[in-house]
């Protein structure tokens, strides 16, 4: 039985993530260096679906933002549109970067905002699977 409806929302994190101490650590331990600065590791969570890896994620990610005033945060699910230029640009307006750009702006233009932004960005590039080019990753 559901006890907190809030959980069925789609941006909704715990406060608590139980039993799931050693990946908070493990994840936490990736990005530490975020906290002084530095930049984290690239981390690829992965597993079957439902299992919390982007509850995990965006947990952390949580965490993070409360240690450091320097850190912006960008969410991305690549569900919604899998090409790179739109995941560029979704990032850069939840990392609130800059606002959304008509079609046909040039990924050079949400990279550069990346490359030039004063804080640390911690992105979160959920469903990254259907994108259409890997490379952006």
């Amino acid at each position: 039985m559901i006890t907190d409806a809030r959980a069925l929302q789609e941006d909704y994190i715990p406060h608590d993530l139980r039993h799931r101490e050693g990946q908070i650590d493990a994840l936490a331990s990736s990005l530490k260096p975020i906290a002084r600065g530095l930049s984290g590791e690239d981390v690829f969570i992965f597993g079957p679906s439902g299992s919390g890896k982007t509850t995990l994620a965006k947990y952390v990610a949580d965490q993070l933002e409360q240690e450091t005033l320097t850190l912006r945060r960008g969410y991305v699910n690549c569900i919604s549109d899998p090409t790179p230029t739109a995941v560029l640009s979704t990032l850069v307006r939840d990392a609130n970067l800059g606002a959304r750009r008509p079609d046909g702006t040039p990924r050079s233009y949400y990279l550069d905002l990346l490359r030039e932004a004063d804080d640390q960005i911690l992105a979160i590039i959920d469903e990254c699977n259907v994108l259409d080019d890997f490379s952006l990753l």
